[in-house]
């Protein structure tokens, strides 16, 4: 039984990658999405006549202030979920046999994370949502630079997960 659990522990090693791309990639699309639908809502409401210019002007705020924190939710998402796959990986038991299988699945990881990059960037090219796009600098920054960004946590993953056998013996 216990080795049974070792084996599962050593096969979510690549795992971890793929769940922060995509969690990463949905959040980002998510985020563009609701804005674009909010500055929709609030271009509709701002015309209605039934409304006070208090509301209309706490609508307005509250949609221009949206962009701006789930941008910043965004990146703080990015930085937590790194961390946490930083400490799950150094409390992953890892053999260096594994090496090779973890660099298949890291070339795969790029791959779909090339396609992820460009079915998002494609996503911000079109005209209804271009200007939620423009209003996320951030979730903008890292999906343009995607690949550098999976390359960078793959590096911090697999020196984790095989520099920790010469740290703990």
């Amino acid at each position: 039984m216990n080795t049974l659990l070792n084996y599962k522990k050593k096969a979510n090693m690549g795992a971890e990658t793929i769940i922060w791309l995509v969690i990463l990639v949905v959040l980002g699309i998510v985020i563009v999405v609701v804005n674009m639908a909010l500055t929709d809502i609030n271009d509709d409401l701002q015309l209605d006549d039934d409304l006070l210019p208090e509301t209309k002007e706490m609508l307005n705020t509250q949609t221009t202030n949206f962009s701006g924190f789930w941008d910043s939710m965004f990146l703080f998402a990015l930085v937590l979920l790194l961390i946490v796959i930083l400490i799950s990986s150094f409390l992953i038991e890892s053999h260096p046999a594994f090496f090779v299988i973890a660099l298949i699945l890291f070339f795969a990881v790029i791959i779909a994370g090339a396609m992820l990059s460009n079915s998002q960037q494609e996503l911000c090219e079109d005209p209804e949502l271009e200007d939620s796009c423009n209003q996320t600098p951030i979730i903008n920054f890292v999906m343009k630079n995607l690949i550098q960004f999976i390359v960078v946590v793959g590096l911090l993953i697999a020196l984790v997960l095989y520099a920790k056998n010469k740290v703990i013996g």
